[in-house]
C-alpha cells in the first residue's frame, strides 16, 4: 500500500490492549523491535486497573505504517480494547520557525524522554525492553 502522509504533523495512535489466551510476549517484543524505527516511534506503557494490561503510543508521518503496526500487534494474541487517533500540531510559539528547521529533527526528537517517575518509558531501538505485567 502506498504511504499516506499528512500535509503537516505526525499521526499518533494510542492502543490500549489486553492479552488473550494466544498471547505471545516474545512475538510482541519482536514486532515492536522491528516496527520501532526511524519511521515509527513506539512507546510502551504498563496500565494499572481493569480496562487494559498495557498500551502503546505510536507516532509516524505515515498512517499506513501505524495501521500495519496495529495489525501486527493484534496478531500477537493481543485484544485492542480501546484506541485513539490524533495528529500533532506545531505550537503557536514555534509557528515562525522555518520549515527546514522543523523537519531537521528526526521523529525520535519529537517526544522528549520522560523521567523515570513519568508514566511512559521510551523503547530503545537496539535491544527493546518491553515489560508487560499481567494483572
Amino acid at each position: 500500500m502506498d504511504p499516506l502522509i499528512p500535509a503537516t504533523g505526525l499521526g499518533v495512535l494510542h492502543l490500549f490492549c489486553k492479552s488473550n489466551q494466544s498471547f505471545d510476549s516474545e512475538k510482541l517484543v519482536e514486532v515492536i523491535g522491528k516496527k520501532n524505527s526511524d519511521d515509527v516511534q513506539i512507546i510502551s506503557i504498563s496500565i494499572l486497573g481493569h480496562k487494559a494490561d498495557f498500551a502503546f503510543m505510536m507516532l509516524s508521518s505515515d498512517w499506513v505504517q501505524l495501521r500495519e503496526t496495529q495489525r501486527d500487534i493484534g496478531n500477537c494474541g493481543v485484544d485492542i480494547v480501546d484506541s485513539y487517533v490524533s495528529l500533532t500540531e506545531i505550537s503557536e510559539y514555534a509557528a515562525g520557525v522555518p520549515e527546514e528547521m522543523r523537519r531537521a529533527h528526526c521523529i525520535r526528537s519529537f517526544l522528549p524522554l520522560i523521567s523515570e517517575h513519568g508514566a511512559f518509558t521510551q523503547c530503545p531501538r537496539d535491544g527493546i525492553r518491553l515489560r508487560i505485567g499481567l494483572h
